[in-house]
């Protein structure tokens, strides 16, 4: 009896599986909306240093959750339209992926977005006076393809959870530390 429960309980997950696999797959299936997440952290620090600091991409693999480096591939201060290159790893994966500045409204909002390769998400920062110093936001709107596609649902649960938590975190610590 116990055996035939677990090979029933065992099917029944085998199949949910399947069919979140094709819902992802599905240009109607939930992968078709854009993946979000959003958090903030109160950062003891002036607005406009907490601005500073955060609009320059070439700092983000110090507070930045994922391993790797940004480089800056234009001229000049951080700009709308100002580019710069990652090259990170993601779950185990290598990735080069070319970021364009989409906005820069110092020392309120900074956004960016990648050109292209298997996530194509968009950062909005945003950055208000509060009492004892800065509150920071951060949000995420992706657009997974290919593996990542399949994987949507963690992968949201996970820049939620996890990344976003320890990137504000990180940044709060090394901030705050300047003091």
């Amino acid at each position: 009896m116990r055996r035939i429960i677990l090979a029933v309980g065992a099917a029944a997950l085998l199949a949910a599986l399947v069919a979140t696999i094709r819902r992802a797959l599905s240009r109607e299936g939930a992968l078709a909306r854009p993946l979000t997440a959003s958090d903030s952290v109160l950062i003891e620090r002036p607005q406009e240093e907490v601005f500073a600091y955060v609009s320059d991409l070439e700092n983000l693999p110090e507070w930045g959750a994922l391993s790797g480096e940004m480089r800056k591939e234009t001229q000049g201060p951080p700009e709308v339209g100002a580019r710069y290159t990652a090259d990170l790893t993601f779950l185990g994966r290598r990735l080069v992926i070319a970021y364009e500045v989409s906005a820069y409204e110092p020392p309120r909002l900074f956004a960016f977005g990648s050109l292209g390769g298997p996530l194509h998400d968009k950062y909005t920062y945003t950055f208000e006076e509060a009492e004892g110093g800065t509150r920071f936001s951060m949000a995420i709107e992706m657009q997974p393809d290919g593996f990542f596609r399949v994987t949507g649902p963690l992968l949201e649960e996970m820049t939620q959870r996890y990344y976003f938590r320890k990137e504000l975190k990180t940044l709060k610590g090394l901030l705050e530390s300047r003091g």
